[in-house]
C-alpha cells in the first residue's frame, strides 16, 4: 500500500523533520513525502540523504 505523507516545517526544524522521516521509513517501504516549505535551500541534499537512509533501513 502506498502511503503519502505531507509535512510542513522551516529550516529551523530540519533535524526534527529528518528524524520523523527516518522513523517512518524504518517501518514502512512505499512512502512518499511531500514537504511544504519555501525556504529549504539545501532541498536536493536533504532529499538525497533521506533516500539513502531509506535504502539502508530496508537492507537490514
Amino acid at each position: 500500500m502506498k502511503m503519502n505523507i505531507a509535512m510542513a516545517a522551516d529550516v529551523y526544524y530540519k533535524d526534527q523533520l529528518e528524524v520523523a522521516m527516518k522513523s517512518i521509513l524504518l517501518y514502512n517501504r512505499n512512502v512518499h513525502f511531500f514537504l511544504l516549505n519555501k525556504d529549504f535551500t539545501e532541498r536536493k541534499q536533504f532529499l538525497s540523504r533521506n533516500e539513502n537512509a531509506e535504502e539502508s533501513y530496508h537492507e537490514n
